[in-house]
Formats: C-alpha cells, sequence, structure tokens
C-alpha cells in the first residue's frame, strides 16, 4: 500500500481527504511508495519507469496501469510532470489515456491541460484520449483550463506583469489547440456546446474565469484568454 499523503494531489480542486495515518504506518508507506512506479514518475526517473514496465505486479496487471490508493495512474502523475519521455513510454506499455479518477474523473489529459504540458496533451491525443471527457464536477477541457488559468495567472501577475503574460500565452496555445482539435473531430457545433456547456456550479467555461475581480495585470491576461472561450 502506498502513502496517500505522497502519491495524490491535494490540492486538486474539490478534493478533501479523510485518511488518518500512523506515524509508524505512514512511514513504511512511504517506503512501498518510493519504490513504486508513480514515485519514479513524480521524481522523472525514466529508466526507473522503463525498468518497472518490464515487470507484471500482482493479478497480472501492467504497472503502466497500476493505481495509487486515490486511484492515479502512473500516466496521471506523468502527465502533470509534463515528462514527454515518460509519458510515451506508459503509453507504449499500454497506460490507459482516457481513465478517470474515481473521486474526482481526472483524465491524464485533464492533468496535462491544468499544467498547460501542450505537448502532454498533443502526444494523449494522437494516442486517442478524449477531448469530449468530463470530470464527476461536469467540467470539459475548456472548464479544466479556464479554472487552472485563472490560479496561474493570480499566481504569477503577482510577480509581475512580465511573468503573468508568459502564463496567458501558454494558456492561449492550449485553448486555440483544443478548439482547432474539438472542430476537428466534431464539428463547429460540438464545440460551441462545449463552450457553453456549464458545471455543476452552473458555469460556463468563460464565466470560470471571473474576470470582473483581478488585479489589473491579472484582468489583461485573463481578457485576452477569455476571447478564445468565447463562442462566434
Amino acid at each position: 500500500m502506498f502513502s496517500t499523503k505522497e502519491c495524490h494531489d491535494h490540492n486538486q480542486p474539490g478534493h478533501v481527504c479523510n485518511h488518518g495515518i500512523s506515524a509508524t504506518a505512514e512511514s513504511l508507506d512511504e517506503m512501498d511508495f518510493s519504490r513504486s512506479i508513480h514515485a519514479a514518475c513524480l521524481n522523472n526517473n525514466a529508466a526507473r519507469v522503463q525498468t518497472i514496465l518490464s515487470k507484471t505486479i500482482r493479478g497480472g496487471i501492467s504497472p503502466a496501469n497500476a493505481l495509487d490508493p486515490a486511484g492515479y495512474t502512473a500516466l496521471h502523475y506523468a502527465s502533470r510532470a509534463g515528462n514527454k519521455e515518460i509519458c510515451s513510454l506508459l503509453l507504449n506499455a499500454g497506460a490507459d489515456y482516457d481513465i478517470k479518477t474515481p473521486e474526482l474523473g481526472t483524465t491524464p489529459l485533464m492533468r496535462a491541460i491544468q499544467q498547460s504540458h501542450l505537448d502532454i496533451a498533443r502526444l494523449l491525443v494522437s494516442y486517442g484520449a478524449s477531448v469530449e471527457a468530463v470530470n464527476t464536477n461536469q467540467e470539459n477541457v475548456f472548464h479544466i483550463l479556464a479554472i487552472a488559468a485563472k490560479n496561474r495567472i493570480n499566481s504569477s501577475s503577482n510577480k509581475g506583469n512580465h511573468e503573468a503574460v508568459a502564463t496567458v500565452n501558454r494558456d492561449m496555445d492550449m485553448a486555440r489547440w483544443l478548439k482547432i482539435k474539438v472542430k476537428d473531430q466534431f464539428g463547429p457545433e460540438r464545440l460551441a456546446e462545449m463552450l457553453q456547456a456549464r458545471d455543476l456550479g452552473g458555469q460556463t467555461p468563460l464565466e470560470c474565469l471571473n474576470i470582473s475581480d483581478q488585479n489589473q495585470e491579472a484582468l489583461s491576461a485573463l481578457s485576452a484568454l477569455s476571447a478564445l472561450l468565447t463562442v462566434n
């Protein structure tokens, strides 16, 4: 058993932890986690990932699809980290590119989008990852991008306008690419539906940006991104 402290993201939107682990148990669990493929992905250790992939774990399951206690696979970790080499190793070993975590319904593609890793998003979609998937909050890829972009821009704008601009440029590249992929695969009507879709909180992707309550640097950056999340 791996440590839930180490092996899932407590900063995920809506995540609530209820686990309580003794100091001794936690220490043993962390030792198990440190030897796992999840830890190798977390540490960007491609050589270790390749070694683990050559084995078969209990029950005949490939390590590429092994779950941590929160339901995250190695591909979730590698996609969030933005490690293209490791993502490729996992995908070539048969990793499930559309697997959802049980609590939040997060896919590897959503993890890549949350971190604005366009190269990883491209790779996942090239293997068949769905750009139409929604999580348990009924957030699609555009909601995911908008929420993550707002948080990144707010954080970077506190460090100066230059970093805020650099941050939003990456998110705008992701938004443009996602719009092209959805339109090419499913047509302009489906793209419009996804941009107008409402999550469980009743918000569209554009409304998730919440551009009315920001400082000047963030407002400027978010306004540019909002244009890409508008149906036209």
